[in-house]
C-alpha cells in the first residue's frame, strides 16, 4: 500500500518552480560588483525595453604594500575604497542602485578578500551617496539565472559566461570572469520579482 501511494503523490519539484528570468524594460540602473582585494569587475546595467543593457563596464586592481600581508591587505581595501569613490563621482546621475556580491561563508578560499572588499565598496558608495547597497548572494544569482539542470550539475565559470551572454551583449572592453560576474549580480537585481534582496 505505501509503494502505491508513494507512485501516486504528486511529485513537487524545484524545476517546476523555477522560470527564465523576465525583465521588463523599466529603465532600472544598477551598478554591480564583483569584488576582492585583487580583482574587483563592475558593470552598469540598464533594464531597457529589448533587454538589458550594459552601458559601463571595467576592472580595479587594487595596489598593495610589500611590506607584509596584514599591510597590504589593508593598502589594497583603502586603494579599493579611493578607487570606487573616484567611479561613483563620474556616474553619479546614471546609477538608481548598487549591487554588491555576499561575501562567501564557510570554507571558501580567502572569503576575508571579498568581506574587506564589499565592506570598502559599502563605505564608498554610504559615503558618496548615503545610499546603502543591495548584496546578492552567489546562491540567489544561480537561482535566478540559471535552471535547475544548469545548477545541478555544479556550474562553471563558463556556464555562468554563457548564460549571462544569453542575455547581454558583451562589452567591447575587458570581459573576464569578474566583469562576467558582477553582470550576472546585476542582472539578477534587474529580474522582475524586485520583492526580495
Amino acid at each position: 500500500m505505501r509503494e502505491q501511494m508513494r507512485e501516486t503523490k504528486p511529485i513537487s519539484s524545484k524545476a517546476e518552480k523555477w522560470r527564465a528570468p523576465v525583465f521588463l524594460g523599466s529603465g532600472a540602473k544598477v551598478l554591480a560588483f564583483d569584488q576582492t582585494l585583487r580583482n574587483t569587475g563592475y558593470v552598469l546595467l540598464v533594464d531597457e525595453v529589448g533587454g538589458p543593457v550594459i552601458k559601463l563596464s571595467g576592472m580595479i586592481q587594487p595596489e598593495g604594500d610589500s611590506r607584509g600581508s596584514f599591510i597590504d591587505t589593508y593598502a589594497r581595501g583603502l586603494h579599493l575604497f579611493e578607487s570606487v569613490k573616484e567611479l561613483l563621482g563620474s556616474i553619479v546621475d546614471l546609477v538608481d542602485e548598487v549591487v554588491i556580491e555576499m561575501p562567501p561563508v564557510g570554507r571558501a578560499f580567502r572569503s576575508e578578500s571579498s568581506l574587506i572588499a564589499g565592506q570598502m565598496i559599502f563605505a564608498a558608495v554610504k559615503k558618496s551617496w548615503s545610499m546603502e547597497p543591495i548584496l546578492v548572494s552567489n546562491l540567489s544569482m544561480k537561482s535566478k539565472l540559471l535552471s535547475p539542470k544548469e545548477r545541478s550539475a555544479k556550474p562553471t565559470k563558463s556556464d555562468v559566461k554563457r548564460v549571462v551572454e544569453s542575455y547581454v551583449e558583451r562589452p567591447s572592453g575587458r570581459w573576464n570572469e569578474h566583469v562576467v560576474d558582477a553582470t550576472a549580480l546585476g542582472l539578477t537585481r534587474l529580474i522582475k520579482e524586485r520583492s526580495w534582496g
